[in-house]
């Protein structure tokens, strides 16, 4: 299974700024919550998120704690510079 993907401390640091970006929108603060714990536990993985797309699919993203489905749907960059999207879980994949 090929795949786009950002080294985890780069898919952190997007799920922090879509965290921020709520904050200024005054979103509920649980859903600004769940996207810093999706962030930490990215930033805190002791392998790369790659692999676990690699052996589990999105269901391995799912199961990380902090992340869930919504937040594993989510389309993550393919470049440090591209922004996160939420364009869907195909986009884990090429």
């Amino acid at each position: 299974m090929s795949k786009v993907i950002s080294s985890n401390a780069s898919v952190a640091t997007k799920l922090d700024e879509v965290a921020r970006l709520l904050e200024d929108q005054d979103a509920n603060p649980f859903r600004v919550a769940a996207y810093k714990r999706a962030a930490t536990t990215i930033r805190e993985l002791d392998r790369p998120l790659e692999e676990i797309l690699q052996k589990e699919g999105l269901a391995g993203l799912d199961k990380l704690p902090g992340v869930g489905e919504t937040i594993a749907s989510i389309d993550p960059p393919d470049r440090d510079d591209r922004p996160l999207t939420d364009a869907g879980p195909s986009a884990w994949r090429e």
